[in-house]
């Protein structure tokens, strides 16, 4: 995925503070696959995230350099400096990107993309209409669901189970969702894929649970 085949060493040490476990625990970017249950730890968890921006020349750069390296460990920490105010434009287009290339770590990528981008809602309609979705075990298919006037730049993305069961678990209660794509999405195959969680790795509860865990913060 990423055009830069030696970014990963450069990034470490930029972001080493989040990389870096310390007396057993967990380095803050395992931390944040899952957020805490204790709203209180989450908040010292995305303070560190902030600090460690703090310290970086053209950090909207570098974060986008994350997202643009071919390890998911690169994308998590990504997800969290987005939460705490990286939100520009191009860097939120480069997370899309992201999901899009299947990341194996969409669900986060969409939870974030939830909460930040006022966007959200029309590009997961968009996705969840044209995009080719691979369904869990035995790599089922759902879609393009869209019908052909609705020709969309994203028809040609192969979008892996997670990132199907998290958009669609977000979509669901967006505000903005649109109920009559509601309604057609309920005579597909999406509300027993959605029962399959622990087929899929728990996409849409780990979109879920990470929205709720970081909403607590706020």
């Amino acid at each position: 995925m990423s055009t830069h085949p030696h970014i990963t060493p450069t990034l470490r040490q930029d972001f080493a503070p989040l990389f870096v476990g310390h007396e057993q625990r967990l380095s803050p970017m395992h931390a944040l696959l899952n957020l805490y249950p204790v709203a209180e730890e989450t908040t010292a968890l995305f303070h560190k995230v902030r600090e460690t921006l703090q310290t970086l020349p053209h950090s909207q750069e570098k974060v986008r350099d994350l997202l643009q390296d071919t390890n998911w460990r690169e994308h998590l920490v990504a997800v969290g400096c987005i939460f705490v105010g990286i939100q520009d434009a191009e860097t939120l287009q480069a997370a899309w990107t992201c999901f899009d290339q299947d990341s194996w770590i969409t669900p986060q990528l969409a939870a974030v993309l939830s909460l930040v981008d006022q966007g959200f809602a029309s590009k997961a309609r968009d996705r969840l209409l044209h995009s080719t979705m691979i369904l869990g075990v035995g790599a089922r298919q759902i879609g393009p669901i869209g019908e052909a006037e609705e020709a969309s730049p994203t028809a040609h993305f192969r979008i892996g189970s997670k990132g199907v069961a998290a958009l669609f678990k977000l979509y669901q209660t967006h505000p903005q969702a649109d109920p009559h794509l509601l309604a057609r999405l309920e005579q597909t195959e999406f509300p027993h894929f959605l029962m399959e969680e622990q087929l899929i790795d728990n996409g849409g509860l780990l979109a879920q649970n990470w929205v709720q865990r970081a909403k607590a913060t706020l």
